[in-house]
């Protein structure tokens, strides 16, 4: 077996309010969305309930709790959020997760730690019995796959999870007129041109294509992953707006082809109820890993420091003892 280290730049932790930079941003507006969600709920409970039917999706998991989170309590709780590119690019097996993030929200300190994952990241993947690249696990198990490989990795219990599809989103960026965006370098692909600093609108196909660019990017997957934070920001922005609001109910079918979760309507609002404050303070990490090539494949390994370092960081903050 040929291995050799490749060592990367690796980026530095910034501690953010909400508002401030890529990962802050999406994790207000994901806020923003459940709030909307819950005040549309309460007058419009039968639609919104039934549009919550069809997000719904219950994975197999394994429970890393001794007790089960209590929203109602609440209690410090996790989420992972992963896109998906399941319909992008033609595809037609089950996908990847081509985004993962995640979160730890503890309302005990108005305080939320959101934590980007490698998707190249070497783990081992119980459904398939050896090690392999964490993208590749929502592929071979779909969400309870990819929720187990990032328990497995970190040591910290899963509560919730989020998906996203990507062709979803495309569907839904169109759905919503476009979104604005301002991009952080210069991309040329599938026939769009962005330029760094100048804002423009794009449409569903040209927000994949800002995302898609691999070669432009100096920060390589990092950089494709912060682009992909911008267009999640984007559109969750752009679904708050009063105009998407007015036209809720074809959003909301747009949502249901794109978005599944095993929250259930009812925690959505217990969430608007208890959690109102938790993008106050957001702690915006990296999990770095160093670039090795095992068997002619290209993964990130995370060094063992950086590991306990994470973990503890998201123990102390899911308040485990």
């Amino acid at each position: 077996m040929e291995e050799k280290n490749q060592r990367f730049r690796q980026e530095p932790r910034r501690r953010r309010g909400c508002g401030c930079g890529c990962c802050a941003g999406c994790l207000g507006a994901f806020v923003i969305i459940l709030v909307v969600l819950a005040v549309l709920g309460v007058f419009f409970y039968n639609d919104i309930r039934s549009a919550f039917n069809g997000f719904q999706q219950t994975i197999s998991q394994e429970n890393l709790r001794q007790q089960p989170v209590n929203l109602t309590a609440g209690d410090p709780f996790s989420v992972l959020l992963l896109g998906i590119d399941s319909g992008d690019f033609e595809r037609t097996d089950q996908g990847r997760s081509d985004t993962i993030m995640l979160s730890s929200v503890n309302p005990h300190n108005n305080q939320t730690t959101i934590l980007s994952i490698p998707r190249d990241t070497r783990v081992y993947i119980n459904e398939v019995g050896y090690e392999d690249k964490l993208n590749h696990a929502y592929a071979y198990g779909g969400a309870g796959a990819a929720v187990n490989a990032v328990q497995s990795l970190l040591n910290v219990p899963i509560d919730y999870y989020i998906t996203v599809d990507m062709a979803g989103l495309q569907q839904l960026i169109d759905a919503i007129g476009g979104i604005q965006l301002t991009p952080s370098i210069d991309v040329y692909q599938d026939g769009y041109q962005f330029i760094a600093g100048q804002t423009l609108i794009v449409d569903g196909a040209g927000a994949l294509a800002y995302v898609r660019n691999r070669q432009d990017d100096p920060r390589g997957d990092y950089g494709r992953q912060a682009r992909q934070r911008e267009v999640v920001l984007a559109t969750l922005n752009a679904v708050g707006s009063i105009d998407s609001l007015i036209n809720y109910r074809p959003l909301l079918g747009t949502l249901e082809q794109a978005v599944t979760t095993n929250l259930s309507f009812e925690q959505l609002m217990t969430f608007f109820q208890n959690y109102r404050n938790v993008a106050d303070s957001v702690i915006e990490e990296q999990l770095n890993g160093e670039g090795v090539t095992i068997d002619n494949i290209y993964y990130e390994v995370i060094p063992e420091a950086e590991l306990n370092r994470v973990q503890q960081l998201l123990r102390g903050e899911l308040e485990l003892s």
